[in-house]
């Protein structure tokens, strides 16, 4: 079932994640940086509008083991309501975005962008429903179509000069489909109940947990936020970028990994031993595949940047470097809060959460002193700290001593200390653009003969399935 599940969830966000990679960076081609600023800071606060409309309901309704239609109403309507409510304050307050950042254009944008709340928060029940079953494949399919309707407008409209305005209609577009197809999916529908019972029961679950994210949420942007009004929107673009061109495709991977697992743990969440089996096993395939793209991503980031994006964009390579050291421990934010919500810990998330965030925000802002390249390195710093503490936190809970971790891990550490030192052997020669993408692929099989020569059990897997396929072709 974990294999299944995974094998879905990881074609359906890397997928995803490879198709909206390969438009941004055409859109990226198309537009200038200053765009990208523009729509980073929109989209933060779009995207918090959208966490907080969610109020933990989609988790509320996968963990919960017991369901039924008054529950779902209830849940479908609260959602609904509060998107409205959101909708309302955007129009209302936008105004004082564009005022601090002394631009009309963030105004404009949010109200537009907006709309997309009521899309969100009308297909979240049919959604969570679907991953409540652990049906990956159907989710795939459904993402696949959104994302290629809207990516082809995008892209349309960048072409005849409509500017910023194409990254808005991409993200308006991926969610009015998605409301479409969820719902043509979907047997079930809304009826007009609604239960105060139910509506505490979600509260109760769902409270902490978007107190937590809250925090998360905005201490994760607030470097954005600043860079937005300290250095304009030309220096956010190339920072987001470098930020979004590492951290997107490796926490789409890592999310793809570890989503099956918050089902999965919620359905065994009175058996440690099987939830510590679950973690352990997510976390090793999480290290497995994000590690070997973050050490060549940290060696070759100038020549990913120039290569993929053009020279315009070259100030986002030293962002590209320094956050290659952040990729592994962001990816398993995801994995570390899925345990905690599956286990019904929100309070202790919270608790931790707001420890490592005060953390984190202090680093930031004794940085702000320091210039935007410090500023980076001083950010990195702060958040893999945070994600260690949470680590230590849930191998206390699960009982994971060192060496299940190194257990774990051994034989991928064993092919990264490898392809590390040709690394750096690498950075001795010149070369083009052709010899770096020669190096890059020669890096990755080194990685995967090392692991298949050591016998690594994932690796040896996928090997076994691929020699069954061709056998059966």
């Amino acid at each position: 079932m974990l294999n299944r599940s995974i094998f879905w969830s990881f074609l359906n966000q890397g997928l995803t994640t490879a198709l909206n990679l390969v438009v941004m960076i055409i859109l990226a081609r198309l537009l200038e940086p200053s765009d990208f600023g523009v729509i980073a800071i929109a989209t933060i606060i779009i995207g918090y509008a959208k966490m907080f409309q969610d109020f933990g309901i989609g988790a509320a309704v996968i963990q919960n083991n017991e369901i039924d239609k008054k529950f779902l109403s209830t849940a479908f309507f609260t959602q609904l309501s509060l998107s409205v409510i959101l909708v309302s304050l955007i129009f209302i307050f936008s105004g004082i975005v564009s005022n601090i950042y002394e631009d009309a254009i963030y105004s404009k944008i949010l109200k537009v962008l907006s709309i997309s709340l009521l899309f969100n928060s009308s297909y979240v029940i049919q959604r969570s429903l679907i991953i409540r079953k652990i049906d990956f494949k159907n989710l795939f399919f459904i993402n696949i179509t959104a994302i290629l309707f809207s990516s082809i407008i995008a892209i349309y409209l960048a072409r005849q000069n409509f500017g910023v305005w194409c990254l808005v209609v991409l993200r308006l577009t991926n969610e009015f489909i998605l409301l479409i197809v969820f719902w043509w999916n979907s047997n079930w529908r809304p009826s007009f109940t609604f239960s105060t019972k139910f509506l505490t029961k979600i509260y109760d679950y769902s409270a902490p947990l978007l107190a937590s994210f809250t925090i998360n949420y905005w201490t994760k942007n607030l470097d954005k936020l600043i860079i937005g009004h300290q250095y304009g929107s030309q220096q956010l673009g190339l920072y987001s970028r470098g930020f979004g061109f590492i951290l997107s495709p490796l926490l789409s991977v890592s999310k793809s990994i570890s989503k099956p697992g918050f089902p999965l743990m919620s359905k065994n969440q009175k058996d440690l031993e099987k939830v510590k089996s679950i973690y352990l096993e997510l976390m090793g395939i999480i290290v497995l595949i994000l590690s070997p793209l973050m050490i060549i991503i940290f060696f070759y980031s100038d020549f990913f940047v120039v290569f993929l994006l053009g020279e315009k964009w070259k100030g986002a390579a030293y962002f590209m470097t320094v956050f290659s050291f952040l990729g592994i421990f962001r990816s398993l934010r995801s994995l570390n809060n899925n345990l905690f919500k599956a286990l019904d810990l929100n309070k202790i998330l919270l608790r931790y959460t707001l420890f490592t965030r005060l953390v984190t925000v202090l680093i930031i802002l004794v940085s702000l002193n320091y210039g935007l390249k410090t500023f980076a390195i001083l950010y990195v710093f702060s958040e893999i700290l945070g994600e260690l503490v949470f680590t230590w936190k849930i191998s206390n809970l699960l009982k994971i001593k060192i060496f299940d971790f190194y257990k774990e891990l051994k034989k991928i550490l064993l092919a990264c200390f490898v392809i590390i030192s040709l690394g750096i052997l690498s950075s001795f020669i010149e070369f083009d653009q052709l010899y770096f993408l020669l190096i890059v692929s020669t890096l990755l099989v080194v990685y995967i003969i090392i692991l298949y020569t050591i016998k690594h059990k994932k690796v040896m897997e996928i090997s076994q399935f691929i020699k069954y396929r061709i056998k059966n072709v």
